[in-house]
């Protein structure tokens, strides 16, 4: 089952200049679903530097069915929300809420970033971003920390001079949240 996972994200994602590293997604997601560590759902989270809506599309719905059918999310369901609305109408909240269980993409990240309003914008955002993914309760039982099972795995995508020059300027904030980077 696992194989056929990967195969089927290689072909679906064939025409796509990203397409070796988006399957490496897949590989990197069926290894998550074996180890339980409690913060599955951020590590399954990525980023993904791409100027093409079909690529970010096909990658978003290819990779929703895996960590589906994976058991990495509760529900096959897709949620995708424009960043600049979620930054002007702090819909942060809203878009996690509406994603629960399933996959969030934000689209068009920090692309809008030439002024410094613009500037102050993203850096809200991110920190309202880097706040949703980063909630998690501690278990004492276990002694780790664990996920809702309403949390979404979290697909950031933006053009690529945008995203890069976002994670250029902090790449600590996105390392820490974002294990898988893609187009960078």
């Amino acid at each position: 089952m696992t194989t056929d996972i990967v195969q089927k994200a290689a072909d679906t994602l064939k025409p796509f200049r990203n397409a070796s590293s988006l399957t490496k997604c897949f590989q990197g997601a069926v290894n998550l679903s074996k180890v339980k560590d409690g913060l599955g759902k951020m590590h399954a989270g990525v980023m993904l530097a791409s100027d093409d809506m079909r690529e970010i599309s096909a990658f978003a719905n290819a990779y929703t069915e895996a960590l589906n059918s994976l058991g990495v999310i509760g529900k096959k369901q897709l949620v995708v929300v424009d960043w600049q609305n979620m930054v002007e109408k702090d819909g942060f909240r809203e878009a996690f809420n509406t994603a629960a269980g399933g996959v969030l993409v934000i689209v068009n990240a920090y692309s809008n970033n030439r002024t410094l309003q613009e500037q102050l914008a993203n850096c809200t955002g991110t920190g309202e971003l880097c706040g949703h993914l980063d909630k998690a309760a501690f278990d004492r039982v276990s002694g780790q920390f664990k996920e809702a099972a309403s949390k979404p795995v979290v697909i950031l995508s933006g053009p690529v001079a945008a995203l890069q020059a976002a994670y250029k300027a902090e790449p600590a904030v996105f390392n820490m949240r974002f294990i898988t980077k893609v187009g960078f």
